[in-house]
């Protein structure tokens, strides 16, 4: 992103900002809703992975301290992408990974980069409007799905299930 700087600078820059990260990171949150979701996902088949440029050990730590790892079989962290989201590889390699055809897989994001790479890895994309990002930012790169809440999220999957 910042083509001017030298190696020195840009490490700097990394170093600050995880040391920054670290001092905070017990204070992400899941969202309201987000631990019931998973364990219901999970108790009706769904199988569970992410992809996050994250570094493992910070993925994992937020993970744990809210008490939602359990649920998930594979994370794909900053260490284990090849490329980064929008590339569709990470969910590709993810889905690999689970053995499962991407066609049979949803990714649900609340980026433009997480709605572009499943839009090009051939998976439903879900976005999620009560994450960081807003429909003005989210639309324009057609998810197949737009959800406004955790619930609405979770009354859609349910209805899906039923049919």
């Amino acid at each position: 992103m910042f083509p001017q700087l030298n190696q020195n600078e840009y490490d700097s820059i990394v170093a600050e900002t995880l040391a920054y990260y670290k001092k905070r990171n017990h204070q992400v949150k899941s969202y309201p809703g987000i631990k019931e979701l998973l364990r219901e996902l999970t108790r009706v088949g769904f199988r569970l992975g992410i992809v996050t440029a994250k570094l493992r050990e910070n993925a994992l730590f937020e993970l744990e301290s809210n008490s939602i790892l359990e649920y998930f079989e594979q994370i794909f962290a900053k260490e284990d992408c090849r490329e980064f989201k929008p590339s569709p590889l990470p969910l590709l390699d993810l889905a690999e990974k689970m053995g499962i055809a991407p066609s049979k897989c949803l990714y649900l994001g609340d980026q433009p980069s997480d709605i572009v790479a499943s839009n090009s890895a051939v998976v439903v994309s879900c976005a999620a409007l009560w994450g960081e990002c807003d429909r003005k930012r989210l639309e324009p790169v057609s998810p197949a799905f737009v959800f406004e809440t955790v619930e609405d999220f979770c009354l859609e999957l349910t209805k899906s299930l039923e049919r």
